[in-house]
């Protein structure tokens, strides 16, 4: 079985290939005819006919720069270390930031359109697959600035260069343990196994790494850098509040997502619970933050890759067989990159563009996380293969619909393996998917709490440090945890913030992950409930891409995301697996 990409049958043959070199090269030409036919008389298009045309251009065009783009990209992601891949991607980087520059007057001539126009746009027969493109450009306009200011914004930006350097340095780090060099990934993994010796050492080997005082300083410094960026757009542009970007990008209002954020927080009693129990199923004294996922089952479980795989293709065969024929697909087609290596991506992913076949990175450790992380990432790849059917503007779907399928086969996997199992496993498996959904959803807003904090003290004059970033992060993880979890340590030497990608790349980004989490448990409900009435409509909801906000995509199910009842549905579903898992080991 092949478990590396395959990139040549489906781009090119190498960095050196004829094909690929031409096609970078011509990316000038298409971009300056582009410009020549479009500059100055996008604003003044007036026809249904003609907007058209340049929407079908424009896709034409994003198609070819994504190619190339998409190419040298997966080659950095395979190895971030080779030097002759790092100078490629860096040429295309500066190609990519030239064109940009060129393309400004898009954005400037649409928003000189004006409201009313775009919003008649929306309403065209023939622009049907646009309405939601030309009414978030609509929505948006009061966000956008003139062309020099936008021109500058994009020169002076630092961010940019500051995210790539974090993921540069922290793709790059190696972990001796054990007479051994892991990867991060490898390391991680150490914290889900039975041994807690290990799971200490483990943890102990990234707090010591991370701890480094200049490897701290640089840290705080990118991070303090990409914060102050962040300030500095939402003030010029307008928005009312730093996550307002976030939410205004996710289509949803600052009511709604304060709304699910306010909610999360009041169920954090149930995280605490549940903490609190998993430490007596652990039988010890005081949970540490090593033991927080643990498997409460004292031999390790191992599944090889392929074991996985046939576990998976038996749980999507039993849902639809069109999902399952295109998971097995990905992988027989060589598009799902599976083991960790030096150099490569940390974590995993999957890759989809409009236009193009979807690919998966994984960085496989043999352990039922592994076997999740994949059906997870199939979802996605399965998602934007569905997505397909829409234009390119319309392609992407808002970051908190992106998690839908993902989470869904998390869901369909976790069912799966409950049916088959003991009075004992099914304790055990139990734990294991409470573990996955407080992450994703307790977790993940403990960030984005961590986040407003931080920028909310940041926009009043405050200065952070990697100390104060440190405690600041502490204060805000008891506030979750309540008095579940023994921090071994001093809260100003607390390094796990500086290990969230997301932080970094993209702020207030987490929340999709709570909001995706609690949108699955609920259409997951629905599943059960209409069977295979459901698959239909849920397929239908996957090919929507950005055609629809998520008020409008969900409105089919009879969902009011606007509304706390939305969230506190799966909320009160997670509380009830919580409660049936205090009833089994009660009876045990």
């Amino acid at each position: 079985m092949n478990t590396t990409w395959n990139l040549e049958r489906y781009f090119y043959t190498s960095l050196n290939d004829e094909n690929y070199l031409r096609d970078k090269e011509e990316l000038k030409e298409h971009i300056d005819e582009f410009v020549s036919k479009y500059k100055n008389s996008l604003k003044i298009i007036n026809s249904d006919k003609e907007i058209l045309s340049f929407l079908l251009d424009e896709e034409k065009l994003d198609k070819a720069i994504s190619k190339v783009v998409n190419f040298v990209s997966m080659h950095y992601y395979l190895n971030s270390e080779d030097e002759i891949i790092q100078k490629e991607i860096m040429e295309v980087e500066s190609l990519m930031d030239s064109f940009s520059e060129k393309l400004l007057f898009v954005q400037e001539e649409i928003k000189l359109l004006g409201k009313e126009k775009l919003l008649e746009f929306s309403k065209s027969d023939i622009l049907k697959k646009y309405e939601n493109y030309f009414y978030q450009i609509a929505l948006n306009l009061e966000y956008q600035l003139e062309p020099e200011v936008e021109k500058a914004l994009l020169i002076s930006s630092q961010s940019k260069n500051q995210v790539k350097l974090y993921e540069d340095l922290t793709s790059s780090y190696q972990f001796k343990f054990d007479s051994k060099t892991l990867s991060e990934e490898e390391l991680l993994s150490k914290l889900e196994l039975p041994d807690r010796e290990i799971r200490e050492k483990a943890y102990k080997t990234l707090f010591e790494f991370y701890n480094n005082s200049e490897r701290r300083k640089t840290h705080a410094s990118i991070y303090t850098s990409v914060v102050k960026d962040h300030i500095s757009s939402m003030k010029l542009r307008g928005y009312k509040t730093p996550i307002s970007m976030q939410n205004i990008s996710e289509e949803l209002t600052d009511e709604s997502v304060l709304t699910m954020i306010s909610t999360i927080k009041e169920y954090t009693h149930c995280y605490e619970q549940y903490l609190l129990l998993k430490r007596d199923l652990l039988e010890l004294d005081e949970l540490k933050p090593w033991d927080v996922f643990a498997p409460i089952k004292k031999e390790e479980i191992t599944f090889s890759f392929h074991e996985s795989l046939t576990t998976i293709y038996n749980v999507l065969k039993d849902f639809d067989e069109e999902v399952y024929l295109f998971s097995k697909e990905m992988v027989e087609h060589h598009r799902v990159d599976v083991y960790p290596k030096q150099g490569k991506s940390q974590g995993a992913f999957a890759l989809y563009a409009k236009g193009e076949q979807s690919f998966i990175l994984l960085n496989q450790t043999d352990t039922l996380s592994s076997m999740y992380t994949l059906i997870h990432e199939l979802g996605h790849a399965y998602h934007g293969h569905l997505s397909q059917e829409q234009p390119s503007q319309t392609f992407e779907s808002p970051l908190v619909l992106a998690e839908t399928a993902s989470i869904f086969n998390e869901l369909l996997l976790s069912n799966h393996l409950m049916k088959t199992l003991s009075h004992k496993d099914t304790i055990v498996q139990l734990v294991r998917e409470i573990d996955e959904m407080t992450s994703n959803i307790f977790k993940q807003i403990q960030y984005v709490s961590f986040e407003q904090k931080v920028y909310s003290s940041m926009l009043a004059g405050e200065e952070f440090t990697a100390k104060s970033y440190s405690s600041t992060w502490r204060e805000i993880a008891q506030e979750f945890s309540g008095s579940s979890i023994s921090y071994f340590d001093d809260a100003t030497k607390d390094t796990s913030w500086q290990r969230i990608p997301h932080l970094y790349r993209s702020p207030f980004y987490c929340y999709s992950y709570a909001f995706g989490n609690l949108l699955s448990l609920s259409l997951y409900a629905l599943y059960e409930q209409e069977g295979n009435e459901f698959i239909s409509k849920y397929k239908t909801l996957l090919s929507q891409g950005g055609s629809k906000t998520p008020v409008d995509a969900l409105r089919e199910f009879g969902l009011d995301i606007e509304s706390k009842e939305f969230y506190e549905l799966g909320l009160k579903l997670l509380e009830e697996k919580i409660n049936r898992l205090k009833e089994l080991v009660k009876s045990n």
